[in-house]
């Protein structure tokens, strides 16, 4: 998605992209429709984030939800003004890094605990949950091939594609060879 749509992204807006491809005298004030939608979500998407990191905060600390959610939405504020995007994307990729250390050391505790890779497979295999190429074309039918390809088409292309805080990091950078990155 990136590598086609790269160049027009980098050189302008995701509002000015859909102002003029949709614009009409019946739809006048299309950006401003628009801004007011992304920030319903993006308020909605951060009091989803800071409610599910609150959760964990009181789980292991002695602050109610109040306090937790005040002071990480504080402190996530004062670091973005004051670090920029650059400390928001550097964010992203230390995010990345844990995740993915923490999937892999779920991973390794699960095999271990049921006793051994051969073991590990055998049980996915009798829960039905290694089929990967499932070439099904009903669309009744949870997870086939198809099914996976337009699902992620669709929820990866509009979350990763063409939100504007994505347009903010690739713009954010140097060079579009950068960006690409």
């Amino acid at each position: 998605l990136y590598y086609r749509s790269l160049p027009t992204w980098y050189t302008t807006f995701s509002y000015s992209i859909i102002q003029i491809r949709f614009s009409s005298p019946n739809l006048p004030n299309l950006q401003v429709l628009l801004t007011l939608l992304v920030l319903v979500n993006s308020n909605i998407f951060i009091g989803v984030c800071l409610y599910g990191t609150t959760i964990v905060l009181t789980a292991v600390t002695p602050f109610n939800y109040t306090t937790c959610i005040l002071v990480m939405g504080v402190v996530c504020t004062i670091y973005s003004t004051m670090g920029g995007i650059r400390a928001v994307v550097w964010t992203d990729v230390l995010q990345l890094i844990v995740m993915v250390i923490g999937i892999l050391i779920y991973i390794i505790a699960g095999v271990i605990q049921v006793g051994g890779v051969e073991h590990f497979f055998s049980v996915l295999e009798e829960g039905q949950r290694l089929q990967f190429f499932n070439m099904n074309p009903s669309i009744y039918e949870r997870h086939t091939f198809y099914n996976t390809i337009a699902f992620g088409a669709f929820f990866f292309g509009s979350i990763f594609g063409v939100t504007q805080l994505n347009s903010q990091r690739i713009c954010s950078v140097g060079t579009q060879h950068e960006a690409k990155k």
